[in-house]
């Protein structure tokens, strides 16, 4: 019993952490370095739905996850995309409204495949992977 219980507040605490980390990563005072947060973000949350990077172009990829997922959001993985490569390449920092943008994406995008998951696979979602 006692196993149990320690093995589960060490779950939740790990959880807890991962969670704290990402929204601070995604908030950082750099607008680049919270796009690329978001988009490394996404990289987990789509290889956690079976759709991991082929090691396709980022843009390229982004299209066949547009195609696969039917979003409200038509086109947001290549929007994501577009930014994460300005982030990593542009010498100017993304605007602050579009990194607000992709960290609503990328939470609406864990909403759905969290909520499209069956309950084993939301558990390991949640405490194994961290990813809500």
């Amino acid at each position: 019993g006692g196993v149990l219980l320690l093995a589960a507040l060490v779950l939740c605490f790990r959880r807890r952490s991962a969670v704290l980390k990402r929204r601070e990563a995604i908030a950082d005072p750099s607008p680049n370095r919270g796009v690329l947060a978001c988009y490394r973000y996404l990289q987990r949350l789509t290889a956690f739905d079976g759709q991991p990077d082929k090691g396709y172009s980022p843009l390229d990829y982004a299209r066949e996850l547009d195609g696969y997922y039917d979003l409200a959001d038509d086109g947001g993985f290549l929007r994501a995309a577009k930014l994460m490569e300005q982030a990593e390449f542009s010498e100017h920092p993304v605007p602050e409204a579009e990194r607000r943008w992709m960290a609503g994406f990328a939470r609406s995008f864990a909403k759905r495949v969290y909520g499209a998951s069956p309950i084993w696979k939301k558990l390991i979602f949640k405490y194994i992977h961290n990813l809500l």
